[in-house]
């Protein structure tokens, strides 16, 4: 057996076995089925669509005993809704009970969840390259690296039995050199005058804590001049993931994930900047398109005018989304806290109006709040982001990179629900903080909670910067 082979076969291993069981079952005819690779997860997800032969009598329940099932779903392909009564995940798997689903529901679509317990499939099915140098690119101040990704070995693919493979979400990682323009950008004023005050603080010298002080007066006219520590933290700022996304765009098929900074660094007094930063993007692959090529494009220009912006080189006004101007001191968690609590307060006051009527399922509120950023202009990304946590995926229903929040939506339309939805959050909360900064929950309520002060303050209490807001419907 050739590695692609056995990466196949430990691709589509779990699936293979479910699959056996449905096509086995008299009374299910699987009418179409699809598998999702969720290469950053390392996780499968197959669905398949199945017609209940009413005719032929049922059977009761269907067992899935397969330890890497993370979780089981099932839909009424009629009008999507939920089966959730007829689903028990268990440890060591699922069963489903088709006794338990309504009589009128002819067609099922069943979503299996499970984990690929070894990535190596990656690298010996799929061909990676990247370009280590930039090439100049088209325009002036760009720099471009190229991407390419292939699938080697098709002939394994093509024997699975499923309708549609597709490999989701591959990594790319680009180290992004950054070093050149620092020097360029940075003026050895700036850099002498950070030396100068770094050796007036270490002296006890008094003559030479004169001379010092009377070389830091011959640089005060520069327009960065006393505004060191404001500068330094700003420089820093350009590096967080969130707002290096700015300087790089990455053109389809591929797409932008995150920037880190890369293992080496250049060195001012007191602040280390990063010599690289890596970029990392995402393609998919399937049988119909088993080959993408991309490319990467740092914004050079505008990297090098965003530093002698901040330096006060170049004018320009610091303003929030709303328009209102922010304190140019304001320390960035206290910027991200006022802009995160004008959303809590836009939702409060135009989520209940935009949702005519009583919704039945949580995809209803996300749509509706959905339609609300978009008006509003606000850019959150929409189960973009998942991640583990406890050996459990997360996946949040909106998060935003530059606000470092998370924002989830819960419905509360059963007695039964209040208790379900108050330990989902307190289960959900130390896992986004491994993320997230700002946490905010929103209830929508179906008349079932009374005390909402005491449901939202409890848990407000317990948890820096986290919102519970409860919606009436």
């Amino acid at each position: 057996m050739t590695a692609s082979a056995r990466s196949v076969k430990q691709l589509v291993g779990t699936a293979a076995k479910i699959y056996e069981i449905l096509s086995r079952t008299s009374c299910l005819e699987i009418m179409n089925q699809e598998l999702v690779i969720k290469s950053p997860e390392q996780l499968g997800e197959y669905s398949a669509a199945v017609r209940i032969k009413r005719a032929i009598p049922l059977v009761p329940k269907l067992s899935f005993p397969f330890a890497t099932i993370v979780s089981t779903r099932a839909y009424s392909m009629t009008n999507y809704s939920g089966l959730e009564s007829a689903i028990l995940n268990m440890k060591e798997g699922s069963e489903i009970s088709l006794d338990r689903v309504p009589s009128d529901v002819e067609s099922l679509l069943m979503r299996f969840e499970y984990r690929i317990e070894d990535n190596s499939y990656l690298n010996n099915l799929i061909k990676k390259e990247v370009q280590s140098e930039p090439s100049k690119g088209t325009e002036e101040g760009i720099a471009e690296y190229w991407m390419h990704a292939q699938l080697t070995d098709l002939t394994p693919l093509h024997q699975i039995k499923f309708g549609r493979l597709d490999l989701r979400d591959i990594d790319f990682d680009v180290d992004v050199a950054v070093h050149e323009d620092l020097k360029t950008a940075i003026p050895g004023d700036f850099i002498r005058n950070l030396r100068i005050i770094r050796d007036w603080i270490r002296t006890h010298d008094h003559t030479k804590k004169w001379s010092l002080g009377y070389a830091h007066l011959h640089l005060s006219k520069r327009p960065y001049t006393g505004r060191e520590d404001e500068v330094l933290s700003d420089l820093q700022n350009l590096f967080f993931p969130h707002q290096f996304k700015r300087f790089v765009e990455v053109k389809d098929p591929f797409h932008y994930y995150q920037a880190i900074r890369g293992v080496n660094f250049y060195d001012l007094p007191f602040m280390y900047f990063p010599k690289t930063m890596r970029v990392i993007s995402r393609t998919n692959l399937n049988l119909e398109t088993p080959a993408a090529k991309g490319k990467l494009i740092y914004k050079r220009d505008d990297l090098r005018n965003e530093i002698s912006t901040l330096l006060g080189i170049l004018k320009k006004k610091r303003r929030r989304r709303t328009g209102k101007s922010v304190e140019a001191r304001l320390p960035v968690g206290k910027i991200e806290e006022i802009e995160f609590s004008d959303i809590s307060s836009e939702i409060r006051a135009k989520l209940r109006a935009t949702i005519r009527e009583k919704p039945q399922q949580e995809k209803e509120i996300q749509d509706a709040l959905e339609d609300l950023f978009t008006a509003l202009g606000y850019d959150f990304e929409r189960e973009q982001v998942a991640f583990g946590y406890s050996n459990k995926i997360y996946r949040p229903d909106f998060t935003s990179d530059p606000l470092r929040a998370v924002i989830e939506v819960k419905l509360c339309k059963e007695p039964r629900d209040e208790k379900r939805i108050i330990d989902d959050i307190n289960a959900d909360i130390p896992a986004y903080k491994t993320r997230y900064d700002n946490l905010l929950f929103v209830v929508y309520d179906l008349g079932v909670i009374r005390k909402v002060d005491s449901f939202a303050a409890d848990i407000e209490m317990a948890h820096e910067r986290v919102s519970v807001l409860v919606i009436k419907h």
